[in-house]
């Protein structure tokens, strides 16, 4: 393979983060049972208009629930991209003596005090794609005597972080390597010069799967450090259609094998002149099957480091042109 994986994936990705939920306040009830409880996530920035919603669970997050017409609903807000997700809770006193939906655990045996749990789920999708979703349980004790639960006593947790529908029951990966022009994985990695063209291929890891659609970045540094100056370059973005390249890369489809995908970019010269001596190249896939066009997609992460040629200074801009300068004139000159 002629790239190194990176440890992790970068804040790239943060672009499909569902957050924690926050700010959770009283909308209605001053803390009655029939109250209105409001819970907000920050969302990633890559999400469209409408594609995230809630659901209401058991406490142990494995079954859904019907949202509403239960001693617990639930009922999301029409989500505005750029701005919070959030969704409201209801708490219906006169069916909890029925428990309707399960949620209930009685302390007494009038079953007038207990509590009620239950869980959450956020999800956001992207072209009807679940991506990433986050999972918060409650536990609200209640008193039907003084028709009202305790403030103090209320357990809300996050069941888990924003979770990637890659990491959930995904068996198909995106391999990443630097390729010939005949998208074959070359086996030492191959460093890159200024105005030199960088290739790489994307491979699904089962032949019957392919890249439906895929966006890359070209990144590297650390953003907000001014000792190590990020850089990035969207090489590739996701379109309504199909994956949308910019003008300096060329992404090509393998005629033998529709698992298999070829770009080729132009490095653009910061990356250089800051001295980067390798960038991370970092994406996202969609993954669907040859055959069958009703199965469900699959989500796939892919990243790896390349080498590239950087000038090291430190002379400031006068000595990176001056070097730039001797660079062409030795090439022009020599044979």
């Amino acid at each position: 393979m002629g790239a190194t994986s990176t440890a992790s994936p970068t804040a790239f990705m943060d672009q499909w983060y569902v957050g924690d939920g926050h700010n959770d306040i009283i909308v209605d009830g001053v803390g009655l049972l029939d109250g209105v409880y409001q819970i907000e996530h920050v969302i990633g920035p890559r999400y469209g208009p409408g594609s995230v919603y809630v659901e209401l669970l058991d406490y142990g997050c494995n079954t859904i629930m019907n949202s509403t017409g239960l001693e617990v609903s639930v009922q999301g807000e029409d989500y505005i991209p750029g701005e919070n997700f959030s969704y409201n809770i209801t708490l219906d006193s006169s069916l909890i003596s029925q428990n309707v939906g399960g949620f209930v655990s009685f302390s007494n045996q009038t079953n007038s005090q207990g509590s009620i749990a239950f869980c959450t789920r956020v999800t956001a999708e992207h072209d009807s794609i679940a991506v990433s979703f986050t999972e918060r349980t409650f536990t609200l004790p209640f008193d039907l005597t003084k028709n009202e639960f305790s403030l103090n006593n209320v357990e809300i947790q996050p069941s888990n972080s924003s979770v990637s529908i890659l990491d959930i029951d995904n068996p198909f990966t995106v391999i990443a390597c630097q390729c010939d022009d005949d998208m074959n994985c070359v086996q030492e990695p191959v460093k890159i010069t200024q105005d030199e063209s960088l290739i790489f291929c994307l491979e699904t890891s089962d032949s019957n799967v392919h890249i439906s659609n895929f966006e890359v970045i070209i990144e590297a540094g650390t953003p907000g450090d001014e000792d190590d100056v990020y850089v990035f370059h969207e090489v590739v973005l996701m379109g309504t259609d199909g994956w949308d390249e910019d003008v300096l890369a060329t992404v090509i489809t393998s005629q033998d094998s529709s698992n298999k995908i070829l770009i080729k970019t132009l490095v653009v010269a910061e990356f250089f002149t800051e001295g980067k001596s390798s960038i991370d190249i970092t994406g996202n896939a969609f993954l669907e099957f040859d055959e069958s066009k009703h199965a469900m997609p699959f989500f796939s992460q892919f990243y790896l480091t390349v080498p590239i040629d950087g000038i090291q200074v430190h002379g400031g801009c006068f000595q990176i042109i001056f070097q730039q300068m001797k660079s062409l004139f030795l090439t022009t000159l020599l044979p």
